[in-house]
């Protein structure tokens, strides 16, 4: 900003500090020309005070609704007049138009548009994004360039129509989930003008800022192959690997004694200590229904009759619909050779099946509340013998003594299929002495479940697992030993600077190292260890390029792109490979660009559209806040206060003062 605009403001502002005033001295009653208000009296005959009522009172009453006539009734722009507001002596905004004219908003104007603008945000954040406002309460500043963009958009003739505005407010509604009874409300309450109004204007200052970046925009051939060459470039590494497996046995010579071995081990996290757990078995019992013929459930139903007003038929149909998918599979043989499953009906119909539902429903839910009358009386603290009860009722029974979840599967109780994996899981679900949450039904049985005892896991005494122990102490002992060595050889290289890179994200953090192919082959040869090459790849192309993919250290390279922003000749600090195989030292060995010729049409049109994107936003820069006050003048009363402050700030900071 020059010195003559800011002293050019700063005269500005203190005009409008001296109509302020001057409006506070006549609001006070200091002019010199105003009457006393004392000597003001109102003639006898102008009121006919009613009977009964005090005089002083009546003339107090008739004075306040003539003051609440003149207040909303008078128009705002002469209650602006009178306070000094509306005039330039008072603007909080100013700027020049690029047409030379002087556009001046007052304080009262500007923060009436704030309210409004932040009104019309609620209802449609996604409008004012394009001009870089995210938050549905923007700043002084955005609305400042908000109002400059609109001024503008409407000198270059540029309109929305409702139309466009009701197409937006549609998806900006549809996003937010806001019904049109809701945005009724809404407008009914801030005003169709202020909201729609306000949303009109931002919708026109977006549409100028991207006309004028279309108009200024173009996609630079030459911007086009250096976003080419960016991305695609041919590079070769060498590399030393250290395989962390020869470094154990160098690791077990520093292995500590069992004391100390046992309390790093318990320092370990818990993760680690629970692989060397003893796995959770579980002793549980099943009381299942096969059929009508095997276990008749007499003694169940009488026990426990459906109490429901269903008649048969709809306890058939629920019953089906809670247990077809598991217990009315179609056969396998029923399925054609030719067709597949989807072509046919997965699962046989209710009406293949009616004769089935109709028999196992009473039992099904006869079972079912059989359940919960266990669960109950489980729960009030009574011991069940779950196989004489299930004698009695007519139902099977078996038990399983103390399996893992792995082990479960191979008693003979279970069947290979599907049903399994449900049976193991709900035994594994259950708590110590506790049943299923429901019934199990399967292809041949409808189950219940209970849990009888659990073996929990737990840790062996640290001599049972002493060599597994050792094992996890060795091998990240390994990997820091083959660390260290490559960290050697790589301190051992020549160490240079690198320069500043103003497009780069952070400033480059050092050391770093290089060396020539020669020095790097000298420094593994001394340290007995063999080097590899990979052979020039694009860095921009897909992984199945590399005819060596399959090997470990090209795979490594590939995962790691960081190395394809080293220097040549820069050797990249020792890294461990994920799978803890090796360590590796990696030197960018070459580079060299990729020819144009090789640019696909599709690669050609994505980079276009990405140069164009480049270009629209560095055009919508030159239209920032800063752009247009530089340009245009635009000035904003609270950059002048924040100036002020910080001009004063200025003398304690530097520990003068005047």
């Amino acid at each position: 900003m020059s010195k003559r605009s800011h002293q050019k403001r700063k005269q500005r502002r203190k005009r409008s500090h001296s109509a302020h005033r001057s409006a506070s001295a006549v609001a006070s009653g200091e002019s010199e020309q105003a009457e006393d208000p004392s000597s003001f009296e109102i003639p006898d005959e102008l009121l006919a005070v009613p009977k009964e009522k005090s005089r002083m009172r009546f003339i107090l009453t008739l004075v306040l609704i003539i003051f609440l006539l003149l207040v909303f009734t008078i128009p705002s722009a002469l209650i602006g007049g009178a306070s000094g507001g509306g005039g330039a002596e008072e603007s909080y905004v100013s700027w020049t138009t690029p047409g030379g004219e002087e556009v001046q908003v007052s304080s009262g104007d500007f923060f009436a548009q704030m309210r409004t603008f932040h009104n019309a945000l609620r209802i449609s954040p996604f409008a004012a994004i394009p001009l870089g406002i995210f938050d549905r309460e923007p700043n002084e500043r955005q609305l400042a360039r908000l109002l400059v963009l609109e001024r503008m958009a409407n000198e270059a003739g540029i309109v929305v129509s409702r139309r466009e505005l009701g197409m937006h407010l549609k998806e900006s509604n549809e996003l937010q989930g806001i019904s049109r009874e809701m945005y009724d409300r809404f407008v009914d309450d801030y005003g169709v003008e202020a909201v729609e109004g306000t949303l009109l204007r931002v919708l026109r200052a977006t549409r100028f800022l991207q006309l004028a970046g279309n108009a200024g925009a173009l996609a630079d051939p030459n911007m086009i192959e250096e976003l080419w060459h960016d991305q695609h470039e041919e590079l070769a590494f060498d590399y030393m690997s250290l395989a962390i497996d020869d470094m154990k046995e160098e690791a077990r010579k520093e292995l500590p004694d069992d004391e100390a071995l046992s309390a790093w081990f318990d320092e370990q996290p818990e993760v680690e200590r629970e692989a060397l757990m003893t796995p959770e078995r579980r002793k549980a019992e099943y009381v299942y229904f096969v059929n009508l013929e095997e276990t008749p459930g007499t003694a169940l139903l009488a026990e426990y009759p459906d109490e429901s007003e269903r008649d048969p038929e709809e306890m058939a149909e629920e019953y089906y619909n809670r247990v077809y998918f598991s217990r009315f599979t179609r056969p396998q043989e029923d399925l054609s050779e030719d067709e597949t499953p989807a072509a046919q009906e997965r699962y046989l119909s209710q009406e293949e099946t009616q004769e089935r539902t109709m028999a196992e429903a009473p039992i099904y839910f006869a079972m079912q509340a059989w359940l919960g009358d266990l669960q109950g009386r489980q729960a009030a603290g009574e011991e069940i013998d779950l196989a004489a009860e299930a004698g009695r009722l007519g139902l099977e029974h078996t038990s399983i003594d103390f399996k893992t979840r792995e082990e479960m599967p191979e008693e003979t109780f279970f069947k290979e299929d599907e049903s399994t994996a449900t049976l193991v899981s709900y035994t594994f679900q259950a708590l110590a002495g506790g049943f299923g949450f429901s019934l199990v039904a399967t292809g041949d049985r409808v189950v219940i479940v209970r849990t009888t005892e659990v073996q929990e896991r737990v840790l062996p005494p640290f001599e049972d697992i002493r060599g597994e122990v050792v094992e996890k102490w060795i091998a990240p002992k390994a990997e820091e030993l083959a660390t260290g060595r490559l960290q050697e050889i790589w301190e051992s290289l020549e160490e240079f600077t690198k320069e500043e890179d103003e497009d780069a994200f952070q400033a480059p953090e050092g050391p770093f190292r290089r060396a020539d192919a020669d020095a790097f082959q000298a420094a593994a040869a001394a340290a007995d260890l063999a080097t590899g090459y990979r052979d020039f790849v694009d860095k921009g192309g897909s992984i199945d390029e590399d005819p060596d993919w399959e090997a470990a250290p090209n795979k490594f390279i590939a995962t790691h792109k960081d190395y394809y922003d080293l220097d040549t000749d820069e050797v990249a600090e020792p890294l461990s490979a994920r799978d803890k195989s090796a360590v590796y030292l990696i030197r960018m060995a070459a580079k060299r660009p990729v020819s144009l010729d090789l640019m696909m049409p599709i690669d050609y049109e994505g980079y276009k559209m990405r140069a164009r994107s480049d270009a629209l936003t560095a055009v919508a820069d030159t239209l920032d806040y800063e752009t247009l006050a530089a340009r245009y003048n635009l000035w904003l009363a609270s950059d002048d206060f924040e100036e002020e402050e910080s001009d004063q700030a200025e003398p304690a900071e530097n520990g003068t003062s005047e």
